[in-house]
């Protein structure tokens, strides 16, 4: 893997939304290995690839193969070596091997004469179909390859200030001190730097806020806020979205037991910040074959160490101990931790904190998870995008590069050498002026690989430019680019940095590591949450008049929305519906809600990155890569429309087992589970051992298990 894959490699997505528990995603169709393919000269099996190489969206790889001939009765066994166009799909965890080249063949028990033969027939077979492969065999088989990972650099594992709550509470975070704006056509404010719906009665200089159960006020935006039984009629009119969204919510979350019997406390905080939320006075229990305990009513992951009595705490996926729950705080790096901690056990009530313990299988899966690009195929013709400033468009250097950034709008838009370059959703475009007119761009900017995590353009350098045809440009982008990096030898969420926002006529907040709880899991992957209740503060609203901009939590790029409408269950890895109007933030469901995002419609600079098309069926695999859709184009995994002629997905095999593999010289050896095998003169032959292909067998194995399970929903962020 080249310098560029590795410093490309980073699911997820700055939330800063209240989302609820999370509902389990249908499960992703696995055809499963090994997979037939049908010839009129005979019958070809093609065994589960073993990856080699991942450069870009560009990914090589063997595979044992067998050839029965028509009326022959044994089928010769041999290996292919394949390069594709890796084009995934997150929501549907699966991963397609697009533009199949059959670079090498090699059939060890045929002759010359035959080797050239079945090598023909495979060579025309095989490119005609799809592979795909289930995204959680993919990261398995992409563990085993024996590559670095180059680590992103300069991040920050600072504190942030760490709030300990010994009853239910809730965190609201105000970016910085309290921005106050009026709401048009009413006679009250709102502080527009949170994702709270905090009203002001200037009449009363009273601050109201609700989860739509319960009510609150204060003197200051900053608090205390006390409970009360209700707000004025005009405040509750006024938010009276939030009030029935929140409603049905709550109702799912009561039947859940979820749902707070009494209001929490409400804990404020003007700088970033995380709360430890308890139920009571801490409680611990043992883990299981470990010396170590876990806090029981918490949502946090809290762990006190036996030995040494020191409390740690996860949070963004970094580490911190300290003597109590009372401080002070010190980041542990990954692998400087306990080795205890590598003791839990998988099935323990914390094992999903074992992707953030170094030296772990489920750290090296999350990497290697972080390698995997999300891709799309942009068509030039509809693609569009639009940028808003707020007064004249305002640049300033980023440090350490030639590279100036825009900082009065809610877009990414780079000035790069004289050119303009805006990355939306993914996709690059560009212009000879700060306001267009945009066009999709067939070249990465120059420089972009230099910019800093110090600044909030840094994800744009996991956006990648592949190549590009008259019609379509190929793109992908790492997760990275929506705010999780590799670190050492596990995942973080967040740079870590603070990235101040714009205030102006309008509010354009920036990305944010701390506030929001968020948690990696290595089934859902990044999550968001706000204390110690399930779904608390699930507030969905919408300002009845316009506005002054609104709080999205610090999401890449977008910001200054003129209505909000926050809801739950945001899947956060790829998966960004910031609404049909690009200005507001929707409701996503891991399996509904998404066509919305992809309506490239005038205030479209706001949407987020996608892996669907909108305004149609998906298209079928195998034909001329293009996106359209309502508004305009949108990245899809999938081709389109155009002159290549439909392919199907190579069926599974009726009869035989996933235990063939190829070595790196196209020997072909089996392991069922009771040793290895190589094949040799038409028969196989315990051959004691192999262990160059150990990794291999362990990949498939664990890749197999892994999509067997849980599905991971889209790979993104669920609400604990």
């Amino acid at each position: 893997m080249n310098a560029r894959s590795r410093a490309a490699a980073a699911a997820l997505f700055c939330a800063a939304v209240f989302a609820g528990p999370a509902r389990a995603a249908e499960k992703p169709a696995d055809v499963g290995w090994p997979r037939e393919i049908p010839h009129a000269k005979g019958r070809i099996v093609i065994y589960q690839p073993q990856l080699e190489s991942l450069e870009g969206d560009l990914l090589t790889s063997r595979c044992a193969v067998s050839f029965t001939s028509k009326g022959a009765k044994e089928p010769v066994f041999g290996a292919i070596w394949v390069s594709a166009k890796l084009a995934t799909d997150r929501d549907a965890r699966t991963a397609t091997l697009a533009q199949v080249v059959v670079t090498r063949v090699r059939f060890p028990e045929s002759t010359p004469a035959q080797e050239k033969e079945f090598g023909a027939v495979v060579e025309d077979a095989i490119p005609k179909w799809n592979l795909t492969l289930n995204l959680d065999r993919l990261r398995a088989a992409l563990a085993a390859v024996a590559t670095e990972q180059k680590s992103a650099e300069a991040l920050k594992a600072d504190p942030p200030r760490i709030i300990v709550e010994k009853e239910p509470a809730v965190l609201i975070l105000i970016d910085g001190e309290p921005r106050i704006k009026p709401i048009e056509k009413t006679p009250f404010e709102r502080v527009i730097n949170t994702p709270v719906a905090l009203v002001l009665d200037p009449k009363t200089k009273t601050f109201y806020t609700t989860d739509g159960n319960f009510w609150y006020k204060a003197d200051k935006a900053e608090g205390p806020f006390t409970s009360i039984s209700a707000p004025p009629k005009e405040i509750s009119q006024l938010l009276s979205s939030a009030k029935e969204a929140a409603k049905k919510q709550a109702s799912e979350q009561k039947a859940a037991g979820a749902t707070p019997e009494k209001p929490p406390k409400l804990v404020v905080s003007t700088e970033p910040a995380e709360l430890v939320s308890f139920t009571s006075e801490p409680q611990y229990a043992p883990v299981t074959g470990t010396e170590l305990l876990y806090a029981t009513n918490t949502n946090q992951h809290v762990f006190k160490e036996i030995a040494t009595q020191k409390t740690f705490i996860l949070l963004a996926g970094r580490w911190f101990a300290a003597p109590s729950l009372d401080g002070p705080w010190t980041f542990v790096k990954a692998d400087a931790l306990p080795e205890q901690f590598k003791k839990i056990p998988e099935g323990s009530p914390k094992e999903e904190v074992l992707s953030s313990v170094a030296g772990t299988q489920q750290a090296e899966e999350a990497l290697v998870d972080a390698q995997i690009p999300q891709t799309s195929a942009i068509d030039k013709k509809t693609a569009k995008v639009s940028v808003t400033y707020d007064g004249k468009p305002k640049f300033e250097k980023i440090e350490g590069t030639e590279i100036e950034s825009a900082v009065n709008t809610a877009s990414q838009v780079l000035k790069v050498k004289g050119q303009y370059y805006v990355c939306d959703q993914g996709v690059w475009f560009v212009s000879s002026t700060p306001e267009g007119p945009w066009i999709v761009s067939d070249k990465r900017p120059e420089g972009i690989e230099d910019i800093p995590p110090s600044s909030s353009a840094y994800n744009t350098r996991y956006v990648y430019v592949y190549e590009s045809t008259p019609e379509v440009v190929y793109v992908g982008y790492y997760p990275g680019y929506v705010g999780c990096y590799p670190w050492g030898p596990t995942v973080v969420y967040g740079t870590g940095w603070y990235y101040p926002a714009w205030y102006g006529a309008y509010y354009y907040p920036r990305a944010v590591t701390w506030g929001f709880s968020f948690h990696y899991n290595p089934w859902y992957g990044w999550s968001v949450g706000f204390g110690v209740s399930n779904g608390f503060f699930s507030i969905g609203f919408a300002w009845p008049i316009g506005g002054y901009g609104g709080y999205y939590g610090g999401w890449y790029g977008a910001g200054g929305y003129h209505d909000i409408d926050i809801d739950n269950d945001i899947n956060i890895d790829n998966d960004f519906n910031f609404g049909d109007r690009g200005d507001r933030v929707s409701h996503h469901d891991n399996n509904r809600g998404r066509d919305n995002m992809y309506n490239r419609g005038e205030n479209a600079n706001r949407n987020r990155p996608s892996t669907r098309p909108s305004g149609g069926s998906r298209p079928s695999a195998g034909q001329q890569p293009a996106v359209g859709g309502a508004g305009g184009a949108r990245p899809s995994t999938q081709p389109s429309t155009g002159s290549r002629p439909s392919r199907g997905e190579a069926p599974a095999a009726k009869a035989g087992t996933n235990d063939v593999f190829a070595d790196r010289d196209g020997n072909v050896h089996r392991n069922n589970g009771s040793g290895w095998q190589s094949r040799d003169n038409g028969s196989w032959k315990s051959s004691g051992g192999n262990s160059g292909l150990n990794r291999d067998y362990s990949a498939r194995s664990r890749g197999s298990s892994m999509s067997s399970r849980a599905p991971r929903g889209g790979g993104g962020a669920r609400r604990r």
